[in-house]
Parts: structure tokens; sequence; C-alpha cells
């Protein structure tokens, strides 16, 4: 979780609650495993009505397993999959390098979510701009 980073910029922004990072980066997957859940769960709803009304050539198969969006967001899952379930204490303890290359695979799932979403700098990096570089007027 990038320790080494964390104490050498502890004291510039102590307005960060750095000392919860670990607390905080579990409390951001559990979030993005829920919505994630009702985001997939909602495209199979949406998808089986279109199929069943009839209002698309494609079937709902196609839709979802062979589209560019369905591909790239079903890789994404793959990837939150191995990342979630190397993430458990026993796996992190049997074999902690397991746990830490699938969780390199966050890099897969950012250029997924560039491809799947669109411009990184629109969806990523502008709102966290926004939000961490501002100047205090304190």
């Amino acid at each position: 979780m990038l320790r080494t980073i964390i104490t050498t910029i502890y004291h510039r922004f102590d307005f960060l609650a750095l000392d919860e990072n670990v607390w905080f980066h579990r409390q951001v997957a559990y979030a993005l495993l829920f919505f994630t859940i009702i985001h997939v769960t909602g495209f199979y709803v949406n998808f089986y009505r279109i199929d069943e009304l009839g209002l698309r050539n494609d079937d709902a198969y196609s839709l979802l397993y062979k589209s560019w969006a369905g591909i790239t967001g079903w890789i994404m899952c793959l990837c939150m999959f191995l990342m979630y379930t190397t993430a458990t204490q026993s796996i992190r303890i049997m074999s902690f390098e397991t746990f830490r290359y699938t969780h390199a695979l966050y890099w897969v799932f950012f250029v997924g979510i560039v491809r799947f979403r669109g411009d990184l700098t629109c969806s990523i990096v502008a709102p966290c701009r926004r939000m961490f570089c501002q100047k205090s007027t304190d």
C-alpha cells in the first residue's frame, strides 16, 4: 500500500487521513464491489428485456459477451474477482506473492475503464486533480 511514499508525504499532507489508508482502501473496494454487482445486474435485466421485446437485431448474448463493452466489462470483472479472492486473509498469509501480483492487475482494470468509459482525463484524472490539488484558504 505504498508505505514508503505515505511515510514520506505524511507531514506535508496532514489534512488527509493517511493513518487510515488500509481501512479506506477496503471501504473503496467494498463500495466498488457493491456498485459493480448493481451495474452488472442492471445490464442483464436490460439486455434480457431488449431481447424479449425485440428492440435490436442483436440478441442479449451477443450484447453481453461479443460487444466491445461486454468484453472489456467481463475482463474488468475477472480482474476484480482475482484481486478480491486473493485479498482474503488466508490467501495473503499462505501466499503473499499471489496477493501482490494479482493486485498488479489494477493496471488492466484501469485500462479497461479507459476503454469502457472513454477519455482518462475526463473520467479519472480531472476529478482527482480538482479534489486533491486545490489550495487551502485557511
